[in-house]
C-alpha cells in the first residue's frame, strides 16, 4: 500500500493535473480506486524553456524599485491607508 501511495505522489508531483479522475468503486462492500486511468505528464524541457523566454532579471536596473523609489511611489499609497 506504500509503494501505491509514494508513486501516486510521484506522479503528482511529476504530472500535470489533467481531466483525468481517479474514482472508485465498491468491491466486497469497501471502496476501491479505479487506478487504470491515463495520465499525461509534462514535458519539463518544454515547460522550462517556456519559463525561461518569459523570466525577468530582477537584478536589472530599473526592474525593481530602490528603496528611495520604493518611499516615493508607496508614500501616496499609505497615505491613503493602502499597502504597498
Amino acid at each position: 500500500m506504500l509503494e501505491h501511495c509514494l508513486e501516486h505522489f510521484r506522479e503528482l508531483v511529476m504530472c500535470r493535473g489533467d481531466t483525468a479522475l481517479t474514482t472508485f468503486y465498491y468491491r466486497n462492500h469497501k471502496k476501491a480506486a479505479k487506478l487504470l486511468v491515463e495520465h499525461e505528464c509534462i514535458n519539463w524541457n518544454k515547460l522550462e524553456d517556456w519559463a525561461s523566454q518569459r523570466a525577468i532579471d530582477i537584478s536589472a536596473p530599473g526592474t525593481v524599485l530602490s528603496e528611495e523609489e520604493s518611499e516615493h511611489f508607496c508614500g501616496g499609497l499609505e497615505q491613503q491607508g493602502k499597502l504597498c
